[in-house]
């Protein structure tokens, strides 16, 4: 069963900037992966790797998941953009020497995003392909 998620306004062009341009991605969630998996596949969200609650430890904000992704990716940190709406995603990001983007709509966390020191702070969707464009 899949909840009834908001799709953000923007949310469909990025998946189709990514599409088109072959972006890697991995999706870090601290769902179970079968969980992300159906949401994943359900929206329409691309992505090459799922990285599930239980497929690294520790958890995030340690940084594990992430180092998970990178390896599974064949990429290297500086190669790494990370978009996070919680502080533990910036957090892990951080930990793992990638870019990280606080993405505050839909968060639950918006001050303590602001707080964060991300490498950028967006509010809409479509601003990620602005980032993914310019790195």
């Amino acid at each position: 069963m899949i909840p009834n998620f908001i799709l953000y306004d923007g949310c469909r062009e990025v998946f189709k900037f990514i599409n088109e341009h072959r972006i890697k991605v991995a999706l870090v969630s601290t769902a179970p992966n079968v969980y992300a998996t159906k949401v994943a596949a359900y929206y329409q969200i691309p992505q090459n790797v799922i990285i599930g609650y239980h497929d690294a430890k520790p958890i995030k904000p340690h940084p594990a998941s992430f180092f998970k992704a990178i390896e599974l990716l064949g990429e290297t940190p500086e190669n790494i953009i990370s978009f996070g709406d919680r502080l533990i995603d910036i957090q892990a990001a951080q930990a793992a020497n990638v870019i990280s983007v606080a993405c505050l709509w839909g968060s639950q966390e918006v001050f303590q995003l602001n707080q964060s020191n991300a490498d950028f702070i967006i509010s809409k969707p479509i601003e990620m392909i602005t980032l993914l464009q310019s790195h």
